[in-house]
């Protein structure tokens, strides 16, 4: 999964530095295409990532992502001004309307062999703080109380 640095998808989102975001939420726009070019019940992308097989679990877990994504394009143009990541932009929206072809279900554990989601947070979160030679963030306060 790509920088899951907060269980909240929003949180998560204004989490990452400048550095990432851009970068994140292009990544989170291929796994969410992953899902529905290949469909839910066989995501195979060559070798399907952990993220593309986890989104595609469940729709909660596909909606998680779209929410990622989202959050993601929002702090993309609160800090740079400008609306940027248009195909992020159009993959969201066609991913929340075909939220229906992934299978009904509750938000389940990350990672998909059954792990503590946060021990999986705290693992990013100590990732992040090795960045911290270059991670800046824009706006003021926005750097994370963990960092």
């Amino acid at each position: 999964m790509c920088s899951v640095i907060d269980p909240d998808p929003i949180k998560c989102a204004a989490a990452h530095c400048d550095q990432d975001l851009k970068a994140t939420a292009i990544r989170t726009a291929l796994v969410l295409s992953a899902v529905l070019n290949y469909g839910y019940h066989n995501a195979i992308c060559h070798a399907p990532s952990a993220w593309v097989l986890w989104a595609s679990r469940t729709r909660m877990n596909y909606m998680w992502t779209c929410a990622l994504l989202i959050a993601l394009i929002d702090q993309h143009d609160r800090r740079f001004g400008f609306r940027g990541l248009k195909t992020a932009r159009d993959v969201v929206d066609h991913a929340t309307n075909m939220a229906s072809i992934v299978p009904a279900g509750r938000l389940t554990l990350w990672p998909p062999a059954g792990g503590r989601f946060s021990g999986f947070v705290s693992g990013y979160r100590q990732e992040y703080r090795e960045k911290a030679k270059y991670a800046t963030w824009t706006e003021p306060g926005q750097k994370p109380s963990w960092m």
